[in-house]
């Protein structure tokens, strides 16, 4: 749910992870150290994120396309 409201560009999720680890019950030290090693990790894994998002945004517009175009000629 958290995912819905992050744009889709590099290090958006960064803004909303201390939230969510939050959420899920962890202290403030854990947090504070974890941000570090999560960043390291998820600078190579958010650029194939983002391609993910960004495709995805776009299928949905082709296919909303298509079913609008296919509407229309009915």
């Amino acid at each position: 749910i958290a995912g819905a409201g992050v744009a889709g560009i590099p290090e958006a999720g960064m803004i909303i992870m201390p939230l969510v680890l939050t959420a899920a019950g962890l202290p403030d030290e854990v947090i504070l150290a974890a941000i570090p090693l999560i960043m390291t990790v998820d600078w190579i894994i958010a650029r194939a994120r983002s391609a993910v998002n960004v495709m995805s945004d776009m299928l949905v517009a082709i296919l909303l396309d298509a079913g609008q175009r296919t509407a229309l000629h009915k």
